[in-house]
């Protein structure tokens, strides 16, 4: 929505430029996606690769909504809901697929660097309430890695989570 930018083909080479706009998930506010490209390096190619460097800014449930949506549903599949923290997210995430008529989950690969700031929880471990000023969080397709300091119930940690991303990792 309200959405502005440019696109070029130069050298059969298509660029799209998303210059301000935002995306309203179902739950959590809007996620704002201004900077993000778009880049078809030959056009010319049937099924060209295709590479989204995607640059968002958005509360934690708005983007936590927006990965529960279909084809994904990344937290109906580990069994949590769009609640899990609250907070604000700060990512920058390079999608690369080729431009098929049908694209599958497992077609796309993925890069994920985000800050997440002001976090806290009462989810994620029952009972107690988390809380952090800065964490770092990375994915790929092999897994992901959320890491930093804040307290859980006014304790404080250093801590690093990891889950990987293979069946058996499950």
């Amino acid at each position: 929505r309200e959405g502005r930018g440019f696109a070029t083909i130069h050298d059969n080479r298509h660029a799209l430029m998303v210059e301000e706009g935002h995306v309203v998930p179902p739950a959590g506010g809007q996620i704002e996606v201004g900077d993000t490209t778009i880049t078809v390096p030959d056009i010319r190619v049937k099924f060209a690769p295709m590479v989204v460097v995607l640059v968002t800014r958005s509360p934690i449930r708005a983007a936590h909504s927006l990965l529960d949506e279909p084809p994904f549903e990344f937290l109906k599949k580990a069994g949590k809901g769009v609640d899990l923290a609250e907070g604000w997210a700060e990512a920058t995430t390079e999608l690369t697929f080729r431009l098929t008529p049908k694209i599958a989950p497992e077609d796309v690969d993925f890069d994920v660097q985000a800050r997440l700031t002001e976090v806290s929880s009462e989810v994620l471990v029952p009972g107690q309430r988390i809380e952090a000023p800065a964490l770092r969080l990375t994915a790929d397709r092999t897994g992901m890695v959320v890491s930093g300091k804040g307290t859980l119930s006014g304790v404080t940690f250093d801590a690093r989570w990891s889950q990987r991303f293979a069946p058996e990792a499950k």
